[in-house]
């Protein structure tokens, strides 16, 4: 499924970045919703994650998957902590 594979490479570019700041990936999702489809990624590390650290791993990573450009259609790319999750 070609949804599975542009995680499993978005995943590819997020860990290291996320690695290198004392971050991880929590979660990855890439899925159609009524604005679009949505490349979302639920970093966290050791005492919470900051909008800061958000806004700074969002830029990295997005610099990264415009340059490996891999992604055919429009999307929008969200970074948030796993305490924003809809459960």
């Amino acid at each position: 499924m070609v949804s599975n594979e542009t995680v499993d490479r978005a995943r590819g570019i997020a860990d290291p970045i996320l690695s290198d700041e004392g971050m991880e990936l929590v979660e990855i999702e890439y899925r159609r919703e009524s604005k679009g489809w949505v490349l979302r990624l639920y970093i966290d590390k050791p005492g919470g994650v900051t909008l800061d650290d958000c806004t700074r791993i969002s830029q990295e990573v997005g610099r990264n998957l415009d340059v490996e450009d891999f992604i055919s259609i429009p999307y929008t790319l969200e970074v948030s902590s796993p305490d924003s999750r809809v459960l």
